[in-house]
C-alpha cells in the first residue's frame, strides 16, 4: 500500500468519524419567538424550539425559558418533555420581563441534574425589531399578504401623526406557526383567517376560541367556496359558531369599489366578483350585527360577540385577484382593501386612515405653525393605587427614631442629671440598666409592628358581559409576606384560566436584593407563581377568566326593566349592587354606523369631529356615586357624543400633567385606555382656532395597557357601564401556599358590557350637543 493510499484512507475515516461525531452532538434551535416572531414585553409570549437529542441517552428531559425577576431572582418556567433520539418541538411559554434588555434563556437539562445540556440565549431569532412595546397593537394574518392591514404597521407608518395615534404591528404567519395555547395569542388584538388556510388541529381551533373568549377578535375572509372555506371543522367549536352562509352571488366591481377605498379606482368595466351578502340582522333574534353594508343596504360583512371577544364574517374573499386587480385612477395606491374605508369599520377604528392619494393632496397644504401637545398615559396610576409603604421600611424609621431616643436618654440626658446629683460613678451602670430596659421595649415594638401575616393591596379591573358566565379580571398586586421563606402564590384553578407574573413599574428600577435564589414553575400551572419573601413588598400581576364565585362583596350591575332602543333613545332601568359606592360612573351607549365614510378627510377640523368615527355613540358621566342596591334610569342620561367626552377627557389629563395622580386622575386614564381606539383623531386634523394661539391641540400616546383597549368590541352596539369602587377585596382569591391571603384590599373598576340588538342608527343626532 502506497503512502498517498493511507493517507487517503485516514482521510476518509477522520471525515466519517467526524460526521457520525457531528451527527450525535445534540442542538437546540429556537424556531419562533412569540407568534409571528414578536415578543410582547410584559406580557405573555410562546416560544417554539426545534430539539435534536442526538446521541443523548433517552428519557424524559426539561425545557426551561429562564429569566430574571425584579427582585433579582433567576425565574425558571420549565415543562418536560420525552427524547427518544428522534427530533422533537415544543412551545414553552412565559412573560416577557419588564425594563430588561434580555428576555433570558432557553435550556435544556436531564431531570434531576443541574448542569443544563444545552442553552441557547433569547434574541437570535426576533432581535429588538421583533420586540412589540406594552401600548402596541399586534395584529397577525393567517395568509400570504396582509390584505391592507399593513398599512397600519408602525414599520411601514412609522408613528406618522398623520395617520393615527395607535402604535400598530402586523404580522404574516402560517397556520403551523400558531402557538399551541391561548396564552401564546394573548398580545394580539386581531386574527384575520384568509383564504383556504386550515386550521391545523382540532386543539389549535380550541386555543383560538379561548383566546377569542378572552378578548381576541377573529376576522374570516370567506373564500369562494366552502363554509367558511375549510377554517372551521365540521362539528367543531368554531363551527358551531358560524352561521348558515347564503348562496354566492355574482356582482358587478363596481359595487363594492367605495368599500374596497375612497379613491376612484378603475377596474375592466362588467367585471363581476363573487360575494355572499347576509341576510338582514335587524331581526333582533340572532347575536349578529351589521358591520359593513354594500350600496345596496345588504350586510357584507357582520359580527357577533364570543365572550369577551368578536367574531366577524366578511363576506368577500379578499384573496380574490379581482380586489387585488384594482387601481386607482391616476394615483400611486396603496393596498387593498383600504384602511380608511374597509378596515376602519371592522376593527373599530377611529382615524381617517388617508390613502396615499389623499396623503400627496395633504401634502400640498401649507401647515401653519400650531402647538402640538401630547401625553403618554402610563401606568402611575396603578402604581399609586397599589403604592404602600413596606414592613422593612417601617421598621426601619422605627428601629432609628428609638435609637436616637435611647442615645439622647441614656446619653446626655443621664450624663447632666448624675451631674447635678454629683453621682457620675453611676452612669455606666444606670446606661445598662436602661439599654437593657429600651432593648425589651424595642423587642417589644417590633412584634408589634412587624409583619405577622401575608397581605395584598391591588387595582383590578373586571370584565363582566350579561349573558356571559365567565369575567375576565385583571390586577397588579402589591404582596407583603412574613419570614424570608420562598413560598408558592396561586389562584384557584378549578373553575377558570389564570396567570401570575412578576410585575414592576415602568421607570422603577429593580431592586435586586443579595440573597437571590432560583425559582422553579411549572408552565402547566400559569396559574401559580413561586415567590421569595424577604418581610418587605413585591408586586405581582394577574390574568385571569372564569366565573367568578357568588360573593356579596363583588359589584354587580342588574338589569331592573330590560334596556332598549326607542325613538327618544335609551331606555331602562338598572340597579348596582355591591360594598361600597360605585364612583366616577361613566355610560357609554354605541351603535353600528354600517357605512364607510364617503367624503375624503379635512386637513384642519375640530378635534372633536375629525376621525371619522367607526361608531354612533354617546357618553354620560353621572354628577354623583350610585349606592349599593341604588336604581338609576337610563332614560334620565343626557349628554355629549362619545367624541366631546373623550376630548375632555384628554384635556383633564393635559391640565394635571402627571403632578397631582388620584382617584379622578385614575378613573380618566382606565376610562381613555377603554376606548383608546376612539380617544382621538391623528394629529394632523387639528382645531383651526387653535392653531398659533395659546391653546394646543391635545393628544394621546399609551405606553401601556393595550391589553385593557376594549378593541374591537367597540363597534358593536353595547351600553358600556364603568365605575370605580375603593377598599375592595381581590376579586379572585389569592393563595399562599393554597391557604387563601385574608387581608387583601385595593381599588377595582367595574366595565360591565350589555350587548344590545343591532338597529339602524336612526338617532344619530340624538341627544342635541351640548
Amino acid at each position: 500500500m502506497t503512502l498517498s493510499h493511507t493517507i487517503t484512507i485516514v482521510l476518509v475515516w477522520l471525515a466519517a468519524v467526524s460526521e457520525a461525531i457531528s451527527a450525535a452532538t445534540p442542538q437546540l434551535t429556537i424556531l419562533h419567538e412569540g407568534v409571528g416572531d414578536i415578543l410582547p414585553i410584559g406580557r405573555p409570549a410562546g416560544i417554539q424550539v426545534l430539539i435534536d437529542p442526538g446521541d443523548l441517552t433517552p428519557g424524559t428531559y426539561l425545557l426551561e425559558w429562564e429569566t430574571e425577576t425584579p427582585d433579582g431572582d433567576t425565574l425558571v418556567k420549565q415543562r418536560a418533555i420525552p427524547l427518544a433520539g428522534q427530533p422533537a418541538t415544543a412551545w414553552i411559554y412565559n412573560v416577557v420581563p419588564r425594563g430588561e434588555d434580555s428576555a433570558g434563556r432557553i435550556r435544556v437539562r436531564r431531570q434531576g441534574e443541574a448542569i443544563p445540556l444545552l442553552t441557547s440565549p433569547i434574541g437570535s431569532t426576533a432581535g429588538m425589531t421583533g420586540q412589540l412595546p406594552e401600548g402596541s397593537d399586534l395584529m397577525l394574518v393567517v395568509g400570504s399578504r396582509g390584505f391592507g392591514l399593513e398599512s397600519y404597521d408602525a414599520a411601514t407608518n412609522p408613528m406618522d401623526p398623520r395617520w393615527s395615534h395607535i402604535d400598530s404591528r402586523v404580522k404574516l404567519l402560517t397556520p403551523d406557526e400558531l402557538p399551541d395555547r391561548p396564552e401564546g395569542l394573548s398580545a394580539a388584538s386581531t386574527l384575520l383567517w384568509t383564504g383556504d388556510q386550515e386550521v391545523p388541529d382540532p386543539h389549535r381551533e380550541s386555543v383560538i376560541q379561548d383566546w377569542m373568549e378572552a378578548g381576541g377578535h377573529l376576522i374570516v375572509s370567506i373564500p369562494d367556496r366552502g363554509r367558511g372555506g375549510r377554517f372551521a371543522r365540521t362539528g367543531g367549536s368554531l363551527h358551531a359558531l358560524l352561521p348558515d352562509l347564503p348562496e354566492q352571488e355574482a356582482l358587478y366591481t363596481s359595487q363594492i369599489l367605495q368599500l374596497l377605498s375612497p379613491d376612484q379606482l378603475r377596474i375592466t368595466p362588467g367585471t363581476e366578483m363573487t360575494c355572499r351578502p347576509f341576510p338582514a340582522t335587524t331581526t333582533g333574534t340572532g347575536p349578529w350585527h351589521t358591520v359593513l353594508n354594500l350600496p345596496d343596504g345588504r350586510p357584507i360583512a357582520i359580527a357577533r360577540p364570543v365572550g369577551h371577544g368578536r367574531l366577524t364574517l366578511i363576506g368577500l374573499d379578499l384573496t380574490s385577484p379581482i380586489v387585488q386587480s384594482a387601481r386607482s385612477d391616476g394615483a400611486a395606491q396603496g393596498p387593498l382593501p383600504a384602511a380608511a374605508t374597509f378596515w376602519n369599520p371592522v376593527l373599530a377604528r377611529r382615524g381617517d386612515a388617508p390613502t396615499l392619494r389623499e396623503l400627496a393632496a395633504i401634502s400640498k397644504i401649507a401647515r401653519k405653525s400650531s402647538n402640538l401637545w401630547g401625553t403618554s398615559v402610563q401606568d402611575s396610576q396603578i402604581a399609586w393605587a397599589t403604592r404602600r409603604t413596606v414592613a422593612a421600611g417601617s421598621r426601619l424609621s422605627i428601629v432609628i427614631l428609638w435609637l436616637g431616643i435611647c442615645w439622647l436618654i441614656g446619653g446626655p440626658v443621664l450624663w447632666i442629671v448624675l451631674g447635678r446629683l454629683h453621682r457620675r460613678d453611676l452612669a455606666w451602670p444606670i446606661f445598662a440598666i436602661l439599654g437593657g430596659i429600651g432593648g425589651v421595649i424595642g423587642w417589644f415594638a417590633g412584634l408589634v409592628v412587624s409583619l405577622q401575616s401575608p397581605e395584598a393591596l391591588h387595582m383590578s379591573i373586571v370584565d363582566k358581559v350579561v349573558g356571559t358566565p365567565e369575567s375576565m379580571v385583571r390586577s397588579w398586586i402589591d404582596v407583603r409576606i412574613p419570614g424570608v421563606n420562598t413560598h408558592e402564590l396561586s389562584v384557584p384553578a378549578e373553575e377558570g384560566r389564570g396567570m401570575l407574573a412578576p410585575w414592576i413599574p415602568s421607570g422603577q428600577p429593580a431592586i435586586g436584593f443579595a440573597d437571590s435564589d432560583t425559582l422553579i414553575a411549572d408552565v402547566n400551572r400559569p396559574e401559580s407563581l413561586p415567590i421569595k419573601a424577604r418581610s418587605t413588598s413585591t408586586s405581582v400581576q394577574l390574568e385571569w377568566i372564569g366565573p367568578l364565585a357568588p360573593d356579596s362583596s363583588l359589584p354587580e350591575i342588574e338589569i331592573v326593566q330590560p334596556v332598549h332602543v326607542s325613538p327618544n333613545g335609551l331606555e331602562g332601568t338598572l340597579r348596582y349592587s355591591g360594598p361600597r359606592p360605585l364612583k366616577n360612573v361613566s355610560v357609554v351607549w354605541i351603535q353600528s354606523r354600517r357605512y364607510p365614510r364617503e367624503t375624503s378627510p379635512i386637513t384642519w377640523t375640530n378635534a372633536v369631529d375629525s376621525g371619522h368615527m367607526p361608531v354612533v355613540a354617546w357618553s354620560w358621566k353621572l354628577s354623583r356615586p350610585v349606592n349599593p342596591e341604588q336604581e338609576f334610569s337610563l332614560q334620565a342620561l343626557k349628554g355629549p357624543q362619545l367624541a366631546q367626552s373623550l376630548a375632555d377627557h384628554v384635556q383633564s389629563l393635559k391640565r394635571s400633567s402627571g403632578v397631582h395622580i388620584g382617584t379622578i386622575e385614575t378613573a380618566t386614564t382606565f376610562e381613555i385606555l377603554t376606548l383608546y381606539r376612539l380617544a382621538t383623531p391623528p394629529g394632523w386634523q387639528m382645531d383651526p382656532n387653535t392653531v398659533g394661539s395659546q391653546q394646543i391641540h391635545a393628544d394621546v400616546h399609551r405606553v401601556f395597557g393595550s391589553q385593557l383597549d376594549l378593541g374591537a368590541r367597540l363597534g358593536s352596539p353595547m351600553l358600556l357601564i364603568s365605575g370605580f369602587i375603593d377598599d375592595t377585596d381581590l376579586p379572585v382569591p389569592l393563595l399562599l401556599d393554597e391557604s387563601p391571603i385574608q387581608a387583601t384590599g385595593g381599588l377595582t373598576m367595574l366595565r360591565w358590557i350589555l350587548p344590545l340588538p343591532d338597529v339602524s342608527p336612526t338617532v344619530e343626532q340624538w341627544p342635541p350637543r351640548q
